[in-house]
């Protein structure tokens, strides 16, 4: 009987082969088929014998036992993909008793490197074929088995690899194609955007932010969700983990290794960039900003300050009687001596005596203004009766005089 039910395995395994169109792909050696005989007591092939092979002769049975060696040897003990996905099916296996059958559960390095990992991956898209209405993600079985983060985190690093070889540019593909499924279905059970920042742990990577590779599935889920609003949204999220120090430490100091991740750098610094309201800087903060306050001597001949002198039209246009005269910025940054001798000596150089001589007339109206009398700036000046006559400040306090008198009269 031994005989005639491996002759039957055999020939159910090919009727499936033929039936369905499916290879086989492995030649081994002839083991012992307890595989077989399990599919053979469950197979319903399997009971279908013809009454004429009841009976046979020892030498039939020798011959024949002689060739279903010989048929069963070509096919292998191992059989292809699809006839072990059909059988599954068969059965009613589910995508969690199959991952668990083939041992996938054993950990998450070189997983998709397993070729179990594709005979699974291949029992999915026959269910998923024959049952359209209730297809199975392989990401639901992954994520339950190993969480999010790390599922994550093994994809990002298989698309962060080189594409050396065929066989890597496949695994490529699937790990795309697992990204989108587990991106798809953070979206299905309406998880927010902080809401996956939070589950991949990115808001505790602190500098470490960019060399994790599960931010890349967080941006691409943000773009996916989000659309044209990404930018925001992004900007929202990163800007309540961290603050702006933190931020721009970060973006400041971060040198992804990857490519791809060096990409996603920089299109977060931009958009933070662009939420970050605009700010109006002071004439103070822009003196500053243009290095005027590098020394006073220099400030009538520095080519930046054309730039703030249009700068401050601007800002007395947009808030009329709001702005400080210039003379008032000069005067806190240098002091009205310092200024007043600067002023005079810059009278006397063509270059820029036009442009000093309408600085120092604003510095007189600002001394009226506030009521100094000449006796006030003669004492500034440390004007001495004896050597004021020669003394090259006496020339401020000269015009300054001349200036009160004009006006005072």
């Amino acid at each position: 009987m031994r005989f005639y039910f491996i002759l039957l395995l055999v020939g159910s395994v090919l009727c499936a082969l033929l039936a369905h169109g499916a290879a086989l792909v492995e030649i081994g050696e002839v083991k012992t088929s307890s595989g077989f005989e399990s599919l053979g007591r469950s197979s319903p092939l399997a009971k279908r014998e013809s009454p004429s092979t009841q009976v046979v002769t020892d030498q039939d049975a020798e011959e024949r036992s002689s060739v279903v060696a010989d048929l069963v040897r070509l096919v292998g003990v191992k059989l292809s993909d699809k006839v072990r996905a059909r059988y599954w099916l068969w059965r009613g296996k589910s995508s969690e008793d199959v991952f668990k059958r083939l041992k996938l559960d054993g950990g998450l390095e070189k997983l998709m490197e397993n070729p179990k990992f594709f005979s699974w991956m291949t029992y999915i898209n026959m269910y998923n074929k024959k049952n359209p209405d209730k297809k199975m993600a392989m990401t639901d079985v992954l994520t339950k088995t190993y969480g999010d983060l790390a599922l994550s985190r093994m994809l990002e690093s298989v698309l962060n690899a080189r594409r050396s070889s065929q066989k890597s540019r496949k695994l490529m593909k699937v790990a795309a194609t697992l990204a989108l499924q587990q991106r798809q279905g953070w979206e299905r059970t309406g998880k927010s955007t902080d809401e996956i920042f939070v589950l991949l742990k990115l808001n505790t990577a602190g500098n470490d932010l960019f060399h994790a590779p599960e931010l890349s599935s967080w941006y691409k889920y943000v773009v996916r969700l989000e659309k044209d609003n990404a930018k925001t949204v992004m900007a929202a999220v990163l800007t309540s983990h961290y603050d702006d120090a933190a931020l721009s430490k970060l973006f400041r100091e971060a040198n992804p290794p990857v490519r791809r991740m060096r990409f996603v750098r920089l299109w977060l610094e931009t958009a933070v960039a662009k939420s970050r309201p605009r700010k109006t800087l002071s004439q103070e903060e822009y003196f500053k900003a243009l290095k005027l306050d590098a020394g006073v001597d220099t400030l009538l001949t520095s080519p930046n300050l054309a730039k703030w002198v249009a700068y401050m039209r601007k800002l007395s246009a947009e808030t009329p009687g709001k702005s400080t005269p210039m003379i008032k910025t000069f005067t806190n940054f240098y002091g009205d001596e310092a200024l007043a001798k600067m002023l005079e000596a810059a009278r006397q150089v063509p270059k820029t005596a036009k442009v000093a001589t309408l600085f120092q007339t604003a510095q007189f109206s600002q001394w009226l203004r506030e009521g100094k009398e000449p006796t006030v700036i003669w004492k500034m000046l440390k004007m001495d009766k004896a050597t004021w006559t020669t003394n090259p400040d006496a020339q401020v306090w000269y015009r300054y005089n001349d200036f009160y008198k004009a006006r005072k009269l």
